[in-house]
């Protein structure tokens, strides 16, 4: 594994948490840490986890097999899928896949090695492999691999599969309201309304997801800059009525940036996705993990 050292700005009463706002004048210090730098031979799957607390496991999206018929799973598969291992009229019901349909819709290759994180990327544990499922719930239904933490220390919020090593523990902050609002004044257009805006502060990088929508229409902008040196650049968009609604920074770094988890939502609708980002070229692009 190749590291490299960079330096972690920790600020004190904030560090690790993400739930903890950055004070405007506190005192800081300088910790040396390794961040995990990735390799042209990575091949590994991240995504965001659900939480089952029936049977208290966690719940990791199936990654579709390229160019396979997404709608024929959902309408002809799923539907009559039989072994139920849980199921709540109120929530979702939990059916069992069985193995043998898993090659005809699922890459499954970088499955293995499953990590899982929190929201502060602290290693929760390893995860052990319990069984494949279609999770039938009113808003994304989705079929997904199941796992038990062999050993627990926080709720989980993401998963990292197929890297032997762990990530090391980087903590990210939410940036002060005052800061944030100020940004929205100076970047949003002065015929849009704020909404769902973000601020998070890690490496000392500050990212912000400046996001509105028009006054007098549906028209929606929504863009993500970092602010680096005192320079402010924009690095990514969305497009077609998407919105950043969760944003979590990655201990894993690409041409000295990190990696980005994004959970997206579409404005006026019930449709989510997430995704991962990476920097190129002066940019994040979306990533087809590996």
């Amino acid at each position: 594994m190749k590291t490299n050292f960079l330096f972690l700005v920790l600020f004190l009463s904030a560090c690790g948490s993400k739930n903890a706002p950055v004070e405007e004048n506190e005192t800081v210090f300088i910790e040396e840490i390794k961040l995990y730098q990735l390799q042209e031979t990575d091949k590994i799957h991240i995504d965001y986890v659900q939480y089952l607390e029936e049977t208290d496991e966690y719940a990791l999206p199936l990654k579709w097999k390229e160019g396979i018929d997404v709608f024929n799973w959902y309408d002809s598969i799923a539907g009559k899928l039989k072994d139920v291992i849980h199921s709540n009229e109120l929530d979702y019901t939990r059916y069992k896949i069985p193995d043998s349909l898993i090659p005809q819709f699922f890459d499954v290759s970088t499955f293995s090695n499953v990590k899982l994180y929190s929201g502060e990327n602290a290693h929760c544990g390893a995860g052990e492999f319990q069984r494949f499922e279609h999770i039938d719930q009113n808003i994304d239904p989705m079929p997904v691999a199941v796992y038990k933490l062999k050993r627990k220390k926080e709720k989980a919020r993401y998963a990292v599969a197929g890297l032997e090593s762990v990530l090391p523990e980087l903590g990210s902050v939410f940036l002060p309201e005052s800061q944030l609002n100020a940004l929205v004044k100076k970047k949003l257009p002065p015929n849009y309304k704020e909404d769902r805006s973000l601020g998070v502060l890690i490496q000392g990088k500050q990212f912000y997801a400046i996001q509105g929508y028009e006054a007098d229409g549906f028209d929606i902008y929504s863009k993500l800059f970092i602010e680096e040196y005192g320079t402010l650049n924009e690095v990514h968009k969305n497009e077609e009525y998407w919105y950043y609604c969760s944003l979590d920074i990655l201990p894993i770094y690409q041409n000295e940036q990190p990696l980005l988890l994004v959970d997206y939502c579409k404005a006026e609708t019930d449709w989510f996705q997430s995704g991962v980002l990476i920097f190129e070229d002066g940019k994040y692009v979306d990533w087809h993990n590996r």
